[in-house]
């Protein structure tokens, strides 16, 4: 029975120096071979891993950053706070009628600690986002992508009525809210 201990212990321990070792080798890796945008993204990551919180989420993505999405940049943005500790929202809509379009932003402060919110385990990975960036719910008319940043969390989700949502939009919206942090 002590045995099966002993291995059970090397194999938790085992795995913390992999998991330790993979996001210290992505980071060396990304510095040293990607251009000025993904070093970027590393340096954020690097910054967050402490848990301090991101800054405002109205901060990292703007209107022009939305613009093509919406046809201006003639936009409410609303800012938020909440519900959960450490966690900060942004929102461009545009309504048109009884339909609109909303490009939302959240920032989530040490995610692992915020019992309402769980990573996304499926979905589509896209590298060089972060530590890990996912896309999820990819519908006719919205999807989100998640992207961890050290203890933080980046989500950024878009819904709109006439177009369907692109996984490459998503991507920009993220890349670009990344380089901000």
């Amino acid at each position: 029975m002590a045995k099966a201990q002993y291995v059970v212990a090397g194999v938790i321990a085992a795995m913390s120096m992999v998991g330790c070792g993979s996001s210290s080798t992505k980071s060396s890796t990304s510095t040293s071979t990607a251009s000025q945008p993904a070093a970027t993204s590393t340096t954020a990551s690097s910054a967050a891993s402490s848990g301090q919180p991101l800054p405002a989420p109205c901060t990292l993505l703007t209107k022009d950053d939305v613009a093509s999405l919406f046809g201006t940049t003639a936009l409410d943005a609303t800012p938020s706070q909440g519900p959960a500790t450490g966690t900060a929202q942004c929102s461009f809509g545009l309504t048109v009628g009884s339909q609109g379009k909303t490009v939302s932003i959240r920032t989530r402060t040490d995610y692992a600690n915020d019992p309402g919110f769980l990573f996304p385990q499926d979905g589509k990975k896209v590298p060089g986002i972060g530590d890990l960036a996912i896309i999820t719910s990819p519908q006719l008319h919205s999807g989100r992508i998640t992207v961890q940043l050290g203890k933080n969390v980046v989500e950024i989700n878009v819904e709109f009525y006439d177009q369907p949502v692109s996984e490459t939009f998503l991507t920009q919206l993220a890349k670009a809210a990344v380089a901000r942090v």
